[in-house]
């Protein structure tokens, strides 16, 4: 009898020819038979030729090639096709470690309220250089490299989540999420239909090009990304008393950091920022649709979704030390 398909491993690639070997090996030594895994290689428009290559080396993946390069949405594109029960994602540049598959498997199903997974992160040197966040009820957040606190985490990716809750919520990224928040809107989707996501610090991973991508795009664009982001996904969240009760709030922290932006003779990021705003104005009935969809398989109210994540003074603290250099 045929085996069930128990992982299907989403890669995400942008010319990482160089490194798809290993990053699709360390796949093949986890262990699994091959009945019970599946591997999609989403390739965003390379020009290194890094498709052709798998398909000749490794036949069995199953490549898609995108027509243009949509940044980390591309995810999404294999999803309606994969066959198992357990769905994980990473870029072309990461590796799993030894184990790595069946421990998140462990972690997802230890309790029925946990959605998803957040391996740990290792760069090439064997170091961990994870860090967590402080968010405030705008939903914006500042990391700290503080240690954690408890082992539920506020954002995913790379990671493994149960397929049946990436299909309650929608997908896996917002389509319109080129790069950034895009791991923390997905955690905060799942929060609201009564799903945690754990930390599991014995499920390792490398990423061995970790920064690359902020280095090759400018400031400005970088910021757009991100306020942009963060901006669609508070109108997505909250409920609409919620929503229009911290707006002024959420608007206030955007003027004050243009303002910090201004005195630090950074125009570029105030740019960034108020491109960020133009465009969820123009492109508001695009975040109405998605607001619209995802408030519908809402399960849990506003404080449920937002208990042990918004930490308001943890929140002030880490961004004074990020804002006055002491801290990331």
């Amino acid at each position: 009898m045929k085996d069930s398909v128990l992982v299907s491993y989403i890669v995400l690639n942008y010319n990482e020819k160089d490194l798809l070997k290993k990053t699709l090996q360390s796949i093949y030594d986890q262990g699994l038979s091959s009945g019970e895994f599946e591997i999609f290689l989403v390739d965003n428009n390379s020009t290194d030729g890094s498709a052709e290559h798998v398909m000749k080396e490794f036949p069995d993946v199953k490549v898609i090639v995108n027509s243009k390069n949509t940044g980390t949405a591309a995810m999404n594109l294999p999803l309606s096709q994969c066959k198992g029960k357990y769905i994980y994602w990473e870029g072309g540049d990461t590796t799993l470690n030894k184990g790595a598959t069946q421990q998140m498997i462990k972690t997802l199903e230890s309790s029925s309220d946990v959605g998803g997974v957040f391996p740990k992160i290792l760069d090439e040197d064997g170091v961990w250089r994870e860090v967590h966040s402080y968010y405030s009820k705008t939903l914006y957040f500042f990391y700290t490299k503080e240690p954690m606190k408890n082992k539920e985490r506020h954002a995913i990716g790379p990671g493994m989540a149960k397929k049946s809750v990436l299909e309650q919520v929608g997908e896996i990224y917002d389509p319109k999420y080129f790069y950034g928040y895009e791991d923390h809107d997905l955690g905060l989707r799942m929060r609201l239909v009564g799903k945690r996501v754990l930390y599991d610090p014995k499920a390792e991973i490398v990423h061995r090009r970790t920064g690359s991508f902020i280095k090759k795009n400018p400031t400005w664009k970088l910021i757009y990304w991100w306020d942009r982001n963060a901006l669609i996904t508070f109108f997505k969240i909250y409920s609409l008393k919620n929503m229009l009760g911290i707006l002024p709030r959420n608007l206030l922290y955007r003027f004050v950091f243009m303002l910090l932006d201004l005195l630090r003779l950074r125009p570029d990021k105030v740019l960034g920022r108020i491109f960020a705003l133009l465009w969820v104005i123009v492109h508001f009935g695009y975040v109405y649709r998605k607001r619209k969809e995802l408030q519908g398989c809402r399960t849990c109210n506003d404080k449920q979704v937002m208990d042990k994540l918004v930490d308001e003074t943890g929140f002030l603290k880490a961004g004074w030390n990020v804002l006055s250099g002491k801290g990331r």
